[in-house]
């Protein structure tokens, strides 16, 4: 801003020079003074006119300072939006396509459970079937009797497909071991003894009495096993027995006869 020097020196100057000219153009020094007021008029005026100029140029740039703020925060909220923006367009993309994957999984899997729940019942059928000819010591297992009672009755197919398989489990544990309890047999003379009974898995077993009196072999039958008595087995029947108790050492070849049964299931 032009700042205009006004002190009494520069004034008088100036009122002289006037007067002077006053002088020289014939003005009287009333007229002067009205000249030197409206000079002095002029010049404050454009004093405060620059002074004016002056503040509204300080507070314009002000304004502009505080306005360019203002921008660049609006412009790094718009950016900070616009990649919101983006980040959830994408996440809801991935969202809708991992909804898309379940929903198809969804549909698979109800389409494997509808074939299981077609399947199921035929399969529930032959198995009660054949569990008709597993031994009794298997049948009396109270995991095997609980899994047998409940096969067809839960409504949802994994909870059928479980017990299913959870009887053949049962089942192949019992076939996969030598299981040996006791119990009674008619001998041939029409008396009832107890028996040790040892079973080779589901497909063979062999008896033989306490005193040796008695002796034979078993195969699966429909709704219980079928024994034939064989009293020349009972000293290979007792050694196999006393060897699973541990009462032989070392172990023994013992000669059994084995009989193979084909078991026929549904027609």
């Amino acid at each position: 801003m032009l700042k205009i020097p006004m002190n009494k020196s520069v004034f008088c100057g100036g009122l002289a020079l006037l007067m002077g000219l006053g002088h020289v153009s014939g003005q009287s020094p009333a007229e002067v003074r009205q000249q030197i007021e409206a000079t002095n008029t002029t010049i404050s005026e454009m004093v405060r006119v620059r002074q004016s100029l002056s503040e509204t140029r300080r507070d314009w740039d002000i304004f502009q300072e505080i306005a360019q703020r203002r921008i660049d925060l609006f412009r790094t909220e718009r950016d900070t939006l616009r990649e919101n923006i983006r980040l959830t367009e994408e996440r809801t993309t991935q969202a809708e396509r991992r909804i898309a994957e379940i929903r198809a999984d969804m549909e698979m899997a109800r389409g494997a459970n509808r074939i299981v729940l077609e399947a199921m019942p035929a399969l529930e059928a032959r198995l009660r079937e054949l569990a008709e000819y597993f031994p009794a010591p298997l049948r009396s297992r109270p995991a095997f009797d609980r899994l047998l009672s409940q096969l067809g009755r839960p409504t949802q197919a994994s909870d059928r497909m479980q017990m299913f398989i959870g009887i053949l489990n049962e089942a192949d544990r019992f076939n996969s071991v030598f299981t040996l309890v006791q119990d009674e047999r008619t001998a041939a003379n029409g008396e009832i003894v107890l028996v040790d009974v040892l079973y080779i898995g589901l497909g063979f077993a062999y008896y033989v009495s306490q005193d040796g009196s008695s002796a034979g072999y078993g195969v699966p039958a429909r709704g219980g096993w079928s024994w034939t008595e064989q009293a020349n087995l009972a000293n290979s029947v007792r050694q196999a027995v006393d060897f699973y108790n541990g009462r032989v050492k070392p172990a023994q070849a013992v000669p059994l006869p084995v009989r193979v049964t084909n078991v026929q299931i549904g027609g």
